[in-house]
């Protein structure tokens, strides 16, 4: 058999213990499964069924759920079809499909026995007969978490490559996965039938069918403002924004341009057939362009927006509303190539021009190599910033779990009786504790642009605390008090770091005696009356 993680078991004997029932199985979603942890379990999963694919003595039931699609294997010997549209019960064992890298990309339910498929609805007749709902409902009605199919009536914005489109009807928006050929143009209106589903927050039609109402009106779309905070509400909108193109990246089938508007930046994308045949057409970097095309909103781990990318339907999508200036690196040249020219014509009795000329040109190629330093340190002082901002979200979540966790180990250190029975895991859970705030501390300092965190130690008892952390039990710590205390406004994260590394080499030394003598004393620098 195939474990979670790939590896083969082959069996060398087994031993028949008789005839047993099979355990109350495990109800899971297809989502579940494809995040792992149920291999080889007995699982029970409902789907719709798609069709019956007879592989031998096999017979593959091709399955759709709210979360994806999965397989049912049955090993009959006689013909076997479950019919399409029906909505059946699964029970089997749990098989995971791995791909490169051990991902999870597919699910099959190994079904022992023909009664272990239970049929819940038969399809209706008429998928086109079943109620009508409105694409605003739908938001709500996918938190019930029901296996059911929906009918609607949407307007197409987008359709894109592995048979996805998305469909807007007054101020909603749903994304369909179908597996029908049929073309549709952009702004025809359809009437489809699918399953209720969600990919990420999203809700979405699967296994989809539609038909056309061949009535070609385009959604307006909503203008963006990418410097105002992200309307997350507008996720799958058709939506129209400007920006000055500062890259681009052509391939056979796509092309991606990078935009930048006051600080945001955001990508426009375009795929398809088309871009193939009008590739020369792209527009030179550095012109100001009007993009149109589906807003997809970018989230982090969290689920909060983090930025928007916008899905383009065809070429005319981009419109270009100023050409670059053209003092850039081909005008330049071609400047150079125009001055060159007019040498060669000029002869020898034009030699003070060429000259002149050469000046010219190397005052051209040192502004442009300034300007090029100065666009990469502020690229990188963009970069820098943002590493800032990451970094101190991270802190300030860390810090909120922290807290909880700080919070706890106290109640639990003021409760003797804990103390007398858990007393020493209580308190390195408490010394962990205290290090990772330095840790948090450290990404502060991190998300400010790297200026310490300030604050006022006493220098000695400090010192010895977080030496004591890091020298082996046993060894001693000795510390001399100076007569008059020394108090210093230090970074103690930044600090206490350097020392305890410090310390560490010297502990791990094989000359090193067991004890740690500390010294501190203080004088008078740089004649400004610090210490």
């Amino acid at each position: 058999m195939v474990g979670p993680a790939g590896a083969e078991v082959e069996m060398e004997s087994w031993v028949d213990l008789g005839a047993r029932g099979h355990p109350k199985p495990l109800r899971i979603t297809v989502a579940e499964a494809l995040a792992g942890g149920v291999e080889a379990q007995w699982v029970e999963i409902l789907g719709f069924v798609r069709e019956t694919v007879s592989d031998r003595d096999w017979w593959r039931v091709m399955m759709t759920s709210p979360t994806g699609d999965f397989v049912g294997l049955l090993n009959l010997p006689v013909d076997f079809m479950a019919k399409s549209g029906s909505l059946v019960r699964v029970r089997g064992g749990c098989e995971t499909v791995r791909g490169p890298g051990s991902a999870i990309e597919a699910v099959q339910l190994r079904v022992p026995f023909l009664h272990n498929f239970g049929v819940e609805a038969e399809a209706p007749v008429d998928l086109f007969a079943l109620p009508l709902r409105s694409v605003a409902s739908l938001e709500r009605l996918s938190v019930l978490n029901e296996m059911i199919r929906v009918r609607i009536q949407a307007t197409v914005v987008h359709a894109g490559e592995h048979r996805r489109m998305v469909a807007q009807q007054d101020e909603a928006e749903i994304e369909l996965f179908t597996r029908e050929n049929q073309a549709v143009e952009l702004g025809s209106r359809i009437e489809a039938v699918g399953i209720l589903g969600r990919e990420g927050p999203l809700v979405v039609l699967r296994d989809a069918l539609f038909r056309s109402e061949k009535t070609l009106v385009e959604p307006t779309p909503v203008r963006l403002d990418p410097d105002a905070d992200l309307d997350t509400r507008w996720n799958m909108r058709l939506g129209e924004t400007d920006g000055r193109l500062i890259s681009r990246v052509r391939s056979s089938d796509q092309v991606r341009l990078t935009l930048q508007r006051g600080e945001k930046i955001f990508a426009a994308i375009l795929s398809g057939d088309s871009v193939a045949r009008r590739n020369r057409e792209a527009p030179e970097v550095g012109s100001k362009l009007s993009v149109t095309g589906v807003l997809r909103v970018n989230y982090d781990h969290l689920r909060r927006a983090r930025g928007f990318k916008l899905q383009m339907r065809r070429v005319t999508d981009v419109k270009i509303m100023r050409a670059p200036s053209w003092i850039t690196g081909h005008g330049a040249m071609r400047v150079v190539g125009a001055l060159a020219t007019l040498v060669v014509l000029g002869g020898v009795g034009l030699l003070a021009s060429r000259r002149q000329v050469r000046r010219q040109t190397a005052q051209i190629r040192d502004q442009l190599g300034r300007q090029g330093a100065l666009e990469a340190e502020l690229e990188r002082d963009k970069r820098a910033r943002v590493i800032g901002a990451l970094a101190g979200g991270i802190a300030h979540d860390f810090n909120n779990l922290l807290t909880g966790v700080v919070g706890n180990l106290s109640l639990l250190e003021a409760n003797s009786q804990v103390m007398a029975l858990a007393g020493d895991s209580v308190s390195e859970a408490s010394a962990a504790s205290a290090k990772a705030r330095q840790l948090t501390a450290q990404l502060v300092t991190l998300s400010r642009g790297g200026a310490p965190v300030k604050r006022t130690i006493a220098l000695l008892p400090w010192l010895e605390g977080i030496v004591k952390e890091v020298v082996p039990d046993g060894w001693q710590v000795l510390a001399s008090m100076p007569v008059n205390p020394i108090e210093l406004e230090v970074d103690p994260a930044q600090l206490g770091s350097a020392v305890q590394t410090l310390v560490g080499h010297f502990a791990e030394h094989p000359r090193a005696t067991g004890v740690v003598e500390l010294k501190v004393a203080g004088s008078w620098v740089g004649g400004g009356g610090r210490c």
